[in-house]
């Protein structure tokens, strides 16, 4: 990218590197100075002037501390990384499907996507599931569920790897348990569970206890693996999200790093061997765009972990040394507009990931911005990595770039923007005090500004966003999840517990103890008690927008809704939809919404043949839905030019959008729209005139799904 030599300001030199040579000089007196995603000024030309001075005690050959050049000798040459594609979607047995296709293909580890009620502690019948079982993940509430996941695949010889963090305790259990059933030895199991809860904190949000708790169970679980499945990776520390959520490479590694340094204290203070428990680490990074600068993350990534933890736990065992990571690409920077373009940009993230040296790595899919995988998409995301390693010659070498002027540059200045950030960690008091306080989260929220202004101001390109446009409306995803399983799953819990009519998840209360009359019955769901308050619905719902890999927000109100029929008299509304804002340019208001606020970004979609825009942004349980014109015919357009930008209308979800237009007509609002019309996620809409509705407009939007329109 380039920018203005003005508005540049540059570091100083690191020490033990060499100053900017003539080169870089020469660049920012032309006013071509370019930079990494993470401030680093990139010359036009390197030469061994650019070299660390200490380069030979640096990177000694692959296999050697500080492991800089990798932790095998021969790394690719004697063994390939495992290729693991993440998958998960609707119920077990879907999704045992998939496994088994993608494992006949050629796929050589499993990864598991669970749904966020799996991931906050809920059964799949229980009142705030309601809209998201099945839709991200794979649905998981028992044991049995767990059972049909892994039907008929080799735990012997598969190694498992399980996204999932505030219960990963349980799901671990169930896991083990199904091997035990099937007279598997725990000490052949192998796999990972991510286990890794600040980062939820920081970035995600699918936590269930304050983190003092969250870290005894990280440690319960360092403890029951370390003795009971010593092969079995009990933690993987997490960069991805935060990456995902706007860190630049060095935050994201500082940041990452930093975890786990918190976690390996958690362990000293719980008396657990510390070299035991180290061996067993492993990370997950995110393989972003900049090629080169990936590639030297990842080899910083492994000098300075080794380095950290000789200085600070005085670990001198080899094997407790090695960092050892699993890879995905960076689903943040997939694009619904041109979605075939998704193809390249993986190819060259997965590429950065094997030059860098990944243990493992799930190459995302084309259409992921648009929806959930589809079957051929998946294949081909698996295709991209079999190409990388049969055909590319990557895997040939160990550590095919070292001594290159650039990455070994590079390497050496991560590293140390890397540990300066470490250090203003200890500083605020240690990790925890400094997610507590909020200052690691502002610090990727900045980023995430930069870089949304840049991209806004074609400093940064966008192929097919902000340059080499078209305006072809972009294709239906290929795939969605059975949206009938949450019905299906909630009659198979109920004959699983003899069909008991006091449902917890129902009635979102626990059924007495039948022995203790005043007590109440211990919750039936996976680790969470049942939150009474009603508000808690609409935390689930905004946690849920906040980490959707693509927004498909609106609920199935057919899928155990309570709404009653307008004709039979109960209310036809079921609640706020969303408020739409019309604007000229969404992207800024967007950005500035997410910057100044912290809202989520969702999906965006072009609705009316391409003719108008539409960008979905999160403000906790509030959506706004800002609509942007494509075509000066459009009525949003001509509504921007006679009244200007702002509130355009509210929507309100409806049970039955036809019986609530037949009240609206019978009560004297005319509605705009005499019958519904397709609207955003496949949702059916209809307008209200706004005299009488106080001069406002208002939508009725019904879910897919629900009442008896189709569509």
């Amino acid at each position: 990218m380039t920018r203005p030599a003005a508005k540049r300001v540059k570091p100083s030199a690191p020490a033990g590197r060499a100053k900017p040579g003539a080169a870089a000089r020469k660049a920012k007196r032309a006013g071509d100075e370019r930079e990494t995603t993470s401030g680093i000024a990139i010359q036009a030309v390197y030469s061994a002037a650019d070299l660390p001075r200490d380069l030979e005690q640096r990177v000694p050959a692959p296999g050697k501390a500080p492991f800089t050049r990798g932790i095998h000798p021969t790394m690719y040459r004697s063994r390939l990384w495992t290729m693991r594609q993440y998958a998960g979607f609707g119920s077990a047995k879907a999704t045992n499907e998939r496994f088994r296709f993608l494992l006949a293909e050629g796929q050589t580890g499993l990864s598991v996507a669970f749904d966020l009620p799996t991931q906050m502690g809920y059964d799949s019948d229980h009142t705030l599931a309601r809209g998201e079982v099945g839709r991200v993940g794979v649905a998981i509430s028992c044991l049995a569920d767990m059972e049909a996941l892994l039907d008929g695949l080799p735990l012997e010889r598969v190694t498992t790897s399980m996204t999932i963090n505030a219960t990963a305790p349980l799901l671990l259990a169930f896991y083990v348990a199904v091997a035990d059933a099937r007279g598997v030895p725990r000490g052949t199991l192998g796999g990972t569970v991510q286990n890794d809860v600040l980062k939820e904190y920081i970035a995600r949000g699918t936590y269930i206890y304050p983190p003092a708790p969250s870290l005894r169970l990280i440690t319960d679980v360092f403890d029951f693996t370390a003795r009971e499945v010593p092969q079995w990776n009990s933690i993987s520390v997490s960069g991805y999200h935060m990456r995902e959520a706007g860190a630049t490479a060095v935050q994201e590694l500082a940041f990452t790093l930093a975890d786990g340094l918190t976690y390996l204290e958690a362990a000293r203070a719980r008396g657990l061997d510390l070299v035991r428990i180290a061996k067993r680490m492993s990370f997950f990074f995110n393989a972003h765009n900049h090629l080169f600068e990936e590639v030297a993350k990842f080899r910083a990534a492994r000098t300075l972990w080794a380095t950290l933890l000789a200085e600070r736990f005085a670990i001198r065992d080899p094997e407790a040394l090695k960092l050892r990571f699993h890879t995905q690409t960076a689903g943040s920077m997939l694009t619904a507009q041109q979605p075939l373009n998704n193809v390249v940009r993986t190819t060259l993230q997965g590429l950065a990931a094997v030059l860098g040296g990944t243990q493992s790595l799930h190459t995302n899919s084309y259409d992921e911005a648009l929806g959930l995988p589809s079957r051929e998409a998946a294949l081909l995301a698996l295709r991209t990595q079999q190409l990388l390693a049969h055909e590319s010659g990557v895997a040939d070498v160990a550590d095919p770039l070292a001594g290159s002027y650039l990455v070994e540059s590079l390497t050496a200045e991560v590293e140390q923007r890397a540990r300066r950030l470490l250090e203003r960690i200890d500083g605020l008091g240690g990790m925890l005090a400094a997610i507590e306080t909020g200052w690691v989260q502002r610090q990727i929220h900045e980023s995430a500004y930069r870089w949304q202004r840049e991209v806004e101001a074609n400093e940064r390109v966008v192929v097919g966003v902000n340059r080499f446009a078209d305006d072809e409306a972009r294709p239906t995803p290929a795939f969605k999840p059975d949206r009938r399983i949450e019905r299906a799953r909630a009659r198979a819990l109920a004959l699983r517990q003899g069909a008991r009519p006091a449902r917890e998840g129902r009635t979102g209360q626990r059924k007495p103890d039948a022995a203790h009359p005043g007590r109440p019955g211990r919750p039936r769901h996976t680790g969470r008690g049942v939150r009474r308050d009603a508000a808690r619905v609409r935390d689930l719902q905004a946690r849920g927008a906040a980490v959707r890999a693509r927004d498909d927000r609106h609920r199935d109100g057919g899928a155990g809704g309570s709404g009653g029929s307008a004709a039979a008299g109960g209310a036809p509304v079921r609640g706020l939809s969303h408020v739409a804002i019309a604007v000229r340019k969404a992207e800024p208001l967007a950005a500035l919404l997410v910057a100044a606020l912290g809202a989520t970004r969702g999906a965006e979609e072009l609705l009316d043949g391409g003719a108008l825009r539409v960008l979905f942004v999160h403000l906790g349980p509030v959506t706004l839905e800002l609509l942007e014109p494509r075509s000066p015919e459009h009525t949003v357009a001509k509504f921007l030019e006679k009244r200007g930008e702002g509130l355009h209308h509210v929507s309100l979800e409806v049970a039955d959008i036809d019986a609530a237009l037949a009240r609206c007509r019978a009560s004297g609002v005319a509605p705009i729209d005499e019958t519904p019309r397709p609207g955003a996620h496949g949702t059916q809409v209809a307008f209200l005139h706004p005299k009488g509705l106080g001069g406002v407009l208002v939508e009725l939007c019904q879910a897919r799904g629900s009442g008896t329109t189709s569509g």
